[in-house]
Formats: C-alpha cells, sequence, structure tokens
C-alpha cells in the first residue's frame, strides 16, 4: 500500500517537474527570440556565447554590419579569441 502512494507520489511530481521546465524553456526561448531582433544584441549574445560555438570570442571589441536584409546579417566581428 505504502509502495502505491509512493509511485503516484513520483508520478505526481515528475509530471509537474516536468511541466515546470517545459514551461520555463518556452519563456526563455521567446526571449531570446525577442531580444535577437535588436541586431545589436543578437550579435553580442551569438558571437559570445554557446557552448558549442567554435568561434566564440572571450569579449566584443568592435562590429560593423556588411548587409542586412530582414532575414540574413552579416557582419564583420573583432574581438578576443577564447582560449
Amino acid at each position: 500500500m505504502n509502495l502505491v502512494k509512493n509511485l503516484k507520489k513520483f508520478k505526481t511530481l515528475s509530471l509537474i517537474s516536468l511541466i515546470i521546465i517545459i514551461i520555463t524553456y518556452i519563456i526563455v526561448f521567446s526571449y531570446t527570440n525577442f531580444k535577437c531582433k535588436n541586431l545589436d544584441y543578437a550579435i553580442k549574445k551569438y558571437s559570445t556565447s554557446g557552448i558549442f560555438n567554435k568561434y566564440k570570442l572571450y569579449s566584443l571589441e568592435d562590429f560593423n554590419i556588411k548587409f542586412s536584409d530582414g532575414n540574413i546579417c552579416i557582419a564583420e566581428v573583432n574581438g578576443i579569441e577564447g582560449k
């Protein structure tokens, strides 16, 4: 009997945790998507962050936007290279 109660508690807790994780992911994704509409923010964020970004810079010194059509942006970025 006690095992059944513990199993129900575990399932409920797992479901609530999964819902909280999904809602948090949606909020963070929406916030980042909204902020990245500003090219300055997007260039700084994606040039200096990312776990799998092999071109990540330690800090951003300067950038020039060469081309932008609303969907694609080509920018020249200068900064201190990471280790």
